[in-house]
């Protein structure tokens, strides 16, 4: 910005080099320029999580004591590269990793990965949606929270209902090895959302976001039997509707049977696809 104390020094050593360099100031598009960017050099602070949201390969300085836990954890899990604080710069250690970034391809991969699954940039929404709630028809709030593996138990208690078996892909209940391994896999992947739906705090679902490419998701939902006509199904969707709305685009597969299913997709706004066979929002 204008109020960088070094802005002019930095004028002048641009003036000086062979290099391109483009020295933009007080920008108004900063989003658009960082997604266009391989990667940033950046300091700590919110923009830390901006970065991480989109996805943008960062070496990151820290500038206050109080943000040194956090480059080091965000380290640690490989979404950003911590440089500890910048009174401490090591330039053999910093020309390192600027290398690694710009030839190791996979290496750049997964930092995109790890940012991506650190911030979705859905906050504020998650906020909204956590004192605003959708109901079900009884009155009572609908909440998504993330699923736990200390789920697995009852999750493959339901899986042994009929209800919840019938229309499934493969309608076959799972083993519990077959059961645990899946749990594992889907809790950690980090492109993907999977939640228990509470009703009246109470365990009463499941809806999950599966990703197939970029910011495409297929939905699979269910609601246990003891729990069907509260309409708890489509004020789950409602929810993950207003989560990703201009983020992202759903689909789902509906066998032709399943015509509750059917009916409650196409409430909520999902259109038939007749060439992909799917229904799609």
């Amino acid at each position: 910005t204008n109020n960088e104390q070094n802005i002019d020094s930095l004028r002048e050593g641009i003036k000086k080099t062979d290099l391109k360099i483009n020295l933009m100031n007080d920008v108004d598009n900063m989003a658009k320029l960082m997604l266009e960017a391989d990667f940033a050099i950046g300091a700590s602070g919110s923009t830390t999580w901006e970065r991480c949201c989109l996805g943008l390969p960062s070496v990151v300085f820290g500038l206050a004591e109080n943000q040194m836990d956090i480059l080091k954890n965000l380290d640690s899990f490989g979404a950003i590269i911590s440089m500890g604080k910048d009174t401490e710069f090591d330039n053999s250690f910093f020309c390192k990793k600027v290398m690694k970034i710009i030839s190791r391809s996979s290496y750049s991969e997964s930092l995109i990965s790890k940012s991506f699954s650190i911030c979705d940039g859905l906050g504020a929404r998650r906020v909204y949606l956590a004192l605003n709630p959708f109901k079900a028809k009884d009155g009572n709030h609908i909440h998504l929270r993330e699923a736990l593996l200390d789920d697995s138990e009852m999750l493959l208690k339901w899986q042994h209902i009929k209800e919840v078996r019938q229309y499934a892909r493969n309608p076959s209940t799972p083993s519990l090895n077959e059961h645990e391994s899946w749990m594992h896999k889907k809790i950690k992947e980090s492109t993907s959302y999977f939640w228990i739906i509470m009703h009246n705090d109470e365990p009463s679902g499941v809806i999950r976001l599966d990703n197939i490419e970029g910011f495409q998701y297929e939905v699979s939902i269910f609601v246990i039997p003891q729990k069907f006509g509260l309409g708890i199904a489509k004020s789950s969707i409602y929810s993950i509707q207003y989560l990703f709305e201009g983020v992202a685009n759903f689909s789902a597969t509906i066998l032709p049977e399943n015509k509750a299913s059917i009916k409650l997709f196409m409430s909520t706004g999902f259109i038939f696809d007749n060439e992909r066979q799917l229904y799609i929002w």
